[in-house]
């Protein structure tokens, strides 16, 4: 529409059913659920100028219910899904004004190339970490099986989320070893 004004066509956007239609949604204050869904977010998420989306593999039915009911739950609308090529879902819900308060509380559309770490909130109360360290784990963690016992690993490519995830480890009273590579 603003390039047809550009163009001096008369348009009628208003005409169109959806037009300037957003989604009404509720902000949720700070919660465990809350901390939660913002370490999947770090994990396997990505905001977009309008949409927020969880990008979730081909095994993890029981964890796509787990986050659709989250994601609906902490904003008050039902999310869509997506299943793509190889049977990976894509559960997102479209509102600038979720976009808005991610946004404002640290979150960003690049995580890598913006380096973004874990918002400070978290680290107030001990349930708040445990909670993002789920959303961590659950998305880009790893738990192997050694010779003496158990290892969990977090990747992540940024080096401000890797800190995070140490300092909440170390908080929690976990032994983490010092970062390594990503």
């Amino acid at each position: 529409y603003a390039r047809l004004g550009r163009l001096n066509i008369e348009s009628t956007p208003f005409r169109k059913t959806g037009y300037r239609n957003r989604t009404r949604i509720t902000i949720p204050g700070y919660s465990e659920m809350l901390a939660e869904l913002v370490g999947i977010l770090l994990g396997d998420g990505h905001i977009s100028p309008t949409q927020v989306m969880v990008n979730l593999g081909s095994k993890e039915d029981g964890y796509v219910r787990h986050v659709t009911k989250l994601l609906g739950d902490m904003f008050g609308t039902p999310p869509h899904q997506l299943r793509r090529a190889g049977g990976y879902v894509d559960v997102y819900i479209g509102s600038v004004e979720a976009i808005r308060f991610l946004k404002e509380m640290g979150l960003c559309s690049h995580k890598v190339r913006q380096q973004v770490g874990i918002p400070r909130w978290i680290f107030d109360k001990q349930e708040y970490q445990r909670a993002c360290l789920r959303g961590l784990l659950d998305t880009d963690g790893s738990i192997y099986r050694l010779r003496h016992g158990w290892q969990i690993s977090f990747c992540n490519r940024s080096t401000p989320l890797l800190k995070g995830a140490r300092e909440i480890l170390l908080n929690l009273g976990f032994s983490p070893s010092r970062i390594s590579g990503y």
